[in-house]
């Protein structure tokens, strides 16, 4: 009703209405629609170690925007499946509006105000593609959709300053020195390594084989590492869909991620062991309980009749000695030495003590409960007695809320109003102590399945678990990596991207850090190397590209789905793309190259050598650098229309035009039948894993068969 009275004010369309109900109905039972904090934590494919995840739209001052932005972000997340990540983006990108808006009506918005937001980047010397901005582009569009507003803003695009059309200062900039990745590799072996940085230096082995996002190195499997047809793979769960579920990596690495692996799994067994414990005997989620007066009346009660089922004040078979800690059988060592004296010395204490003991313990036979009212002259505790619950606390058997804590391992009664729930709950369940009697109290099942503790898979997908913490590698007990003392034994903790970034983020900020200590430089400055994790994907991404994979290959590999988002990772300096021009045109005046180059010059020599001579200067006027050949075409001018896939784009089972190939290259050969070899191997697996109609199979069939033609073509020139 409240949705309906608000969008009425507004004088929006009667479909916005109905819209607005439609999404109420269609959002996860756990949100509320017409609320302003909304959990949105099973939004989150890979929840790490968070129990909560809020979208505050209570931050958002605009009434009317408020509205219209919960209605935005539900239609996003019912009709598009819109995840946490962009739930939050498009927020924090509404909330830039909300700025700017003021008190202005949701009908009088306009260009301007979307301009005003983006001037304010501009402010701070902020050019280019921004987020922000892009999020309130699609949302300008939204509005034109189911408001009729007449907004057409268009967000600014940006051009990365690295990548394959960046500056060649931005891409020496971005790629990282191979040298820096060499050391870290010999660190993970060094004796003297920390516990905590060997194991973080072990996820960096494994990460920087694999190429992965942070969450996906998170988010391994405990059995990541197996061997497929003769090679090692890693199992890895793309972050953003990417089709290819095991990921090839240098088998030239693998004695290093072997250990590393292996050190990991050693050292995070208890971790698993941990959830293994909490499955088979769930525990209670205080933090849910603690959100509600019902709730944590109920549970403190609950554990106040367990607590007085129990332990008993009274125990006649011995007397609570502080001293020592522990009950004596006062009256068991009287009987054994015969003499009070000798009794009191067995136990380092004086007669007097003794006698107090004693009496103590006979009393709790007759459910008398004494205390000391002054220097060892005890008489029996009732509640008018001053202070009785304090006296009473004394006993290790009494009930408290130091008690309930240690317990339940958890904080209780941090706020005055659960304080008070404690203390009166608390309070009485000590009256019926001591009067020896049970605490009164009824299970509710139903009530209690709704607060226990969930253990969230470590990796889902549309609600359906894909890899749960017991089978996932980083998985460690609660102080592996930190300094905490606690003893909590029934929590674990996920080393989660967030983990993972804080260990690399401190790595060479402070005075003797870890790279400063164990000399891992970048050559390009003389200081301790800094980069963060996704730079590892980049220089993986260069180097297979220098590799001479092509980009349909490399973006298999590393789990894309855009194949165009690729070019931003590919850093290669464009001088190292020309030096074999020189080379590359001798080859083909000594009729010694293959391709379509080598053909057509062939053809005009004969008739114009002149004319071949200048032909040839502009088709080699950029050669990009391949192990299996050279690319001709020239990629500064104009993207390749073949994405760089010399042997998969080709026609009728040909290479690409534009290649060509040194047939006195050993090297050069050696790329090509490997690349041939290499695609019949892939082609076995994927027939193997069931997907002989699936087009990575096309891919690498074709691949093979262009291959092998030319190889055949290089034979006849040999």
């Amino acid at each position: 009703m409240a949705m309906g009275i608000g969008l009425g004010k507004l004088d929006v369309p009667k479909p916005l209405w109905k819209l607005a109900s439609s999404l109420s109905s269609a959002l996860e039972p756990s949100i509320d629609m017409f609320s302003d904090e909304w959990d949105i934590l099973d939004w989150k494919e890979r929840p790490g170690n968070l129990t909560k995840l809020t979208l505050h739209f209570s931050r958002i001052k605009n009434v009317e925007l408020k509205l219209i932005a919960k209605i935005y972000i539900a239609s996003k997340r019912v009709q598009g499946g819109t995840s946490d990540a962009g739930a939050l983006t498009n927020l924090n990108s509404l909330l830039k509006l909300d700025l700017v808006m003021g008190d202005k009506g949701i009908a009088k918005l306009n260009l301007l105000d979307f301009v005003a937001v983006e001037n304010i980047y501009r402010a701070r010397g902020m050019t280019g593609k921004i987020s922000v901005l892009t999020q309130l582009q699609a949302f300008s569009k939204w509005m034109q959709k189911r408001l009729g507003l007449r907004i057409f803003y268009r967000a600014p695009k940006g051009r990365a300053e690295y990548g394959r059309h960046g500056s060649e200062v931005g891409k020496e900039k971005k790629l990282l020195p191979t040298e820096i990745f060499r050391d870290l590799f010999r660190l993970a072996a060094h004796q003297d390594l920390p516990f905590r940085d060997k194991f973080f230096i072990s996820a960096l082995v494994i990460n920087t084989a694999i190429g992965g996002r942070v969450n996906e190195l998170a988010c391994l499997p405990l059995d990541c590492l197996v061997e497929q047809e003769g090679r090692w793979v890693l199992k890895v769960f793309p972050e953003k869909g990417g089709k290819l579920f095991h990921r090839p990596f240098p088998q030239e690495l693998y004695p290093a991620v072997r250990a590393a692996v292996d050190f990991i799994t050693e050292h995070t067994a208890q971790g698993r062991n941990v959830v293994r414990l909490v499955r088979s005997s769930p525990e209670l989620d205080w933090t849910k309980i603690k959100k509600s007066p019902e709730s944590l009346r109920y549970y403190i009660q609950k554990f106040a009749a367990d607590w007085t089922k129990q332990f008993s004040l009274y125990t006649p078979r011995g007397s609570y000695f502080h001293t020592t800690a522990q009950f004596v059988d006062a009256v068991g060592l009287l009987d054994r030495f015969k003499e009070v004296s000798k009794a009191a010395a067995y136990l380092g204490t004086s007669p007097g003590v003794f006698n107090k003991l004693l009496r103590s313990q006979i009393s709790m036979s007759e459910k008398i409960y004494l205390y000391e009212a002054t220097k060892l002259k005890l008489v029996p505790l009732t509640e008018e007695v001053a202070n009785w619950k304090l006296k009473l606390r004394m006993h290790p058997h009494a009930v408290s809320r130091t008690r309930v804590q240690k317990l339940c391992e958890a904080t209780i009664a941090h706020k005055p109003w659960m304080q008070k729930i404690v203390d009166e709950v608390l309070d009485e369940a000590l009256l019926y102590q001591l009067h020896d009697k049970i605490f009164p109290f009824e299970c509710d099942s139903v009530f209690e399945s709704l607060y226990f503790r969930k253990v969230l898979p470590t990796v889902r997908k549309h609600g359906v678990s894909l890899l749960e913490p017991e089978d996932s590698l980083f998985i460690i007990s609660r102080n592996l990596l930190t300094y905490s003392k606690s003893t909590k034994s029934k929590e674990f903790r996920r080393v989660s991207d967030s983990v993972l970034k804080n260990w690399l983020d401190t790595t060479a900020e402070r005075e003797g850090s870890l790279f400063k200590r164990f000399n891992i430089i970048d050559p390009r400055t003389g200081t301790a190397a800094e980069f963060c994790w996704h730079d590892i994907r980049h220089w993986l991404n260069t180097v297979y590209k220098q590799g001479g994979l092509s980009d349909a290959q490399v973006n298999m590999i590393l789990g894309r789905t855009d194949f165009s988002q690729g070019q931003v990772y590919d850093h290669t300096p464009a001088l190292s793309r020309s030096l074999i021009i020189q080379q590359m045109t001798q080859r083909v005046r000594e009729d010694k190259a293959v391709g379509l180059i080598q053909t057509t010059f062939n053809k005009l020599k004969i008739e114009d050598r002149k004319g071949a001579e200048d032909y040839l200067a502009a088709a080699v006027r950029v050669i990009n650098p391949m192990p299996h050949g050279g690319c001709a075409h020239n990629l500064a001018l104009k993207p390749c229309q073949h994405s760089l896939s010399c042997f998969a784009k080709g026609v009728d089972g040909k290479p690409c035009g534009d290649l060509i190939v040194d047939s006195k290259d050993e090297a050069q050969l050696l790329e090509i039948q490997n690349l041939a070899r290499n695609a019949g191997l892939m082609k076995a697996h994927i027939v193997n894993a069931g997907g002989a109609s699936s087009s990575q199979y096309n891919h690498f069939d074709t691949v093979e068969r262009s291959a092998q033609s030319l190889l055949q073509k290089v034979s006849k020139k040999l």
